[in-house]
């Protein structure tokens, strides 16, 4: 069962919302007291901190992420 935290990471990867709006979600979580498993609480406060310089965030980084909520990433190419 997807998460909102998966959709989230999810519509970031498919470019459907861009890394700005998937940090002010998390930022968001944060300032309103989000309830969550440690690992879920880990992931959302490292995502909201992905727009700081020197906290880039990485494909293998989002890649062990969705490892760790037990999804796996995968890459397809797509013409335009």
């Amino acid at each position: 069962m997807q998460t909102p935290l998966v959709a989230q990471m999810s519509a970031y990867l498919d470019g459907e919302i861009s890394l700005a709006e998937l940090v002010h979600w998390a930022e968001g979580l944060v300032m309103d007291g989000f309830d969550a498993n440690p690992v879920e609480t880990e992931i959302i406060y490292r995502l909201g901190v992905a727009d700081a310089e020197n906290f880039d965030l990485s494909w293998e980084e989002l890649r062990h992420m969705l490892r760790q909520l037990d999804f796996k990433a995968r890459l397809y190419l797509q013409a335009v």
